[in-house]
C-alpha cells in the first residue's frame, strides 16, 4: 500500500442568528476557503415567525473545493430536508471569490428569527 501524503485536515463548527423582515436575502455564513482544499459542509437552518410561530428547517450538505483561490461548489448541494410553513423562505449556497456563502430568504413584512449552524471537514494535500 502506498504512503498516505501529507494532509492538514480540520473541523470547523460555526454558529449564527438573524432577524429578516423582507424577501430580500441576507447573508447569515461567509467561511474562508483555502487554495487546494477539499471542503464537505453540513448546513442546519432554523426559523420562525414571531406573529404566527410559522417554522422552517432546513439541513442542506454540499461539496466544494478551492482552486488557486476561487471556491466552488462541486456538484449541486443537497437538500436533506427543507420543511416551512412559508414556502417562500429560503436557504441557499453560493461561492464568492475564496468564500462559501449562506443566504437566508424571509418574506415581505414577516418579522423572521433564524439560528444556523454548520459543520465544515476540511482536507488540504500539503505540498
Amino acid at each position: 500500500m502506498p504512503p498516505i501524503p501529507s494532509t492538514r485536515n480540520n473541523d470547523y463548527d460555526y454558529a449564527a442568528e438573524a432577524r429578516t423582515s423582507s424577501a430580500t436575502p441576507e447573508l447569515l455564513f461567509n467561511v474562508l476557503t483555502y487554495s487546494g482544499g477539499c471542503y464537505k459542509a453540513k448546513v442546519y437552518i432554523a426559523a420562525v415567525k414571531q406573529s404566527n410561530g410559522d417554522c422552517g428547517g432546513w439541513e442542506i450538505s454540499a461539496t466544494f473545493k478551492n482552486v488557486a483561490g476561487v471556491a466552488t461548489i462541486v456538484g449541486e448541494p443537497t437538500y436533506v430536508s427543507e420543511d416551512r410553513d412559508d414556502v417562500t423562505w429560503e436557504v441557499t449556497l453560493s461561492t464568492s471569490g475564496n468564500f462559501l456563502n449562506v443566504y437566508i430568504t424571509g418574506a415581505t413584512s414577516s418579522d423572521i428569527l433564524w439560528r444556523g449552524d454548520i459543520n465544515i471537514k476540511r482536507l488540504q494535500l500539503i505540498k
